[in-house]
């Protein structure tokens, strides 16, 4: 019985949504960065910290040198498609392997301590949401902060409910 009641407890956070699985609020709120000048605009540091992450890893991807066609094979239908490089898994994969070294976001106190949280954070992004990261980046060259951070992770507020409150 106790058995089964830890496995209950142990698979609660995971149902509760994608921010349990990654939040590291508390951590910036007890170092002073609950809120985080991003984009022009003070957000909330797991919404800054996912569009930064976003940002560097669709511009890396967008500046892929020698980006060519090739042709991936669907185990599926083993039907060939041919896809950019630049979109495909093992660049995606390539890409997130070394993305958290050049995130563009700076904290306002900019020492090693928050330096070491925000690489901490970012570690744990990817790995906690790689899956996610190599689907929505995967042949896809449409603008992604928006859809990972705000739709698919909903860590940031959705463009059109952050209009309706400015409007009110």
């Amino acid at each position: 019985m106790k058995a089964a009641a830890l496995a209950v407890v142990a698979f609660l956070p995971a149902a509760f949504g994608w921010t349990d699985r990654w939040d590291h609020s508390k951590r910036f709120n007890a170092a002073g960065h609950a809120q985080l000048d991003c984009d022009g605009e003070s957000q909330t540091a797991s919404c800054c910290i996912c569009k930064s992450i976003v940002f560097e890893i669709e511009t890396q991807l967008n500046n892929t040198q020698n980006d060519h066609d090739m042709d991936v094979v669907f185990r599926v239908s083993e039907k060939k498609k041919q896809i950019k490089y630049s979109r495909s898994e093992a660049r995606i994969l390539e890409v997130l392997d070394d993305v958290c070294e050049q995130v563009p976001l700076e904290l306002p106190d900019n020492n090693r301590k928050a330096k070491r949280m925000l690489n901490a954070a970012c570690s744990h992004f990817v790995g906690e949401y790689e899956d996610e990261l190599t689907r929505t980046f995967f042949d896809d060259f449409t603008p992604a902060k928006e859809r990972m951070c705000a739709a698919t992770l909903q860590v940031c507020p959705l463009a059109h409910e952050t209009a309706k409150h400015e409007d009110l």
